[in-house]
């Protein structure tokens, strides 16, 4: 059944080439949908050609069989029955090893077809790990680029603060030293005050 709806398709496809049959595919596009159309048509279009080919060459054969066959029935009745009975057997031979190779032809293209999808399949994949690696390698650098940065600043930062609390100290330590210069004279004046 699956079968039929494909060689119609195809008859269809092959009618709106020729410019024939386009209101039959206009707003139909089913054809499209099946994933393996093209694969399909071409097998089929391939089919196609070697059986017109074929029937040609037996057109051909048939008539050189006749042409023997008036040849043999003037020289002998009964050869020429042979003959016949030899041309339907090869022929019965002949189609079957027409079916056998092309069935064959067909599996062997399908198959090629199918490698050349999982070779397709293959180099996107490994595309898609090289890009993934590129971006986690890019990854890992703008992380470590922002480590460093951080610990640069964490550095500077603490050596600010050392060096805030260094002035602090040396301007604590001068504020008692004028302290104790101004309490030490207060306590002069405070003497010389007494004392005198």
């Amino acid at each position: 059944m699956e079968r039929r709806r494909l060689q119609q398709r195809l008859q269809y496809r092959e009618q709106d080439v020729a410019g024939e049959g386009t209101e039959a595919l206009e707003g139909e596009g089913s054809c499209r949908q099946f994933p393996f159309y093209e694969e399909m048509r071409h097998i089929f279009s391939g089919r196609m050609q070697r059986l017109l080919s074929l029937e040609k060459q037996k057109g051909v054969l048939q008539e050189e069989e006749e042409l023997q066959a008036q040849q043999n029935q003037e020289t002998d009745g009964g050869r020429r029955e042979n003959k016949i009975r030899r041309a339907k057997i090869n022929e019965g031979d002949q189609g079957a090893l027409l079916v056998l190779e092309e069935l064959e032809w067909a599996l062997m293209e399908l198959a090629r077809r199918r490698r050349e999808r999982e070779k397709r399949w293959l180099y996107a994949a490994e595309a898609r790990e090289a890009e993934r690696r590129a971006a986690e390698l890019e990854w890992r650098a703008a992380v470590d680029a922002v480590s460093g940065e951080r610990a640069e600043m964490e550095t500077r930062w603490r050596e600010m603060r050392e060096e805030r609390r260094e002035r602090d100290e040396i301007r604590a330590e001068r504020l008692d030293s004028v302290i104790s210069a101004i309490v030490a004279r207060l306590d002069g004046n405070e003497d010389d005050d007494e004392g005198g």
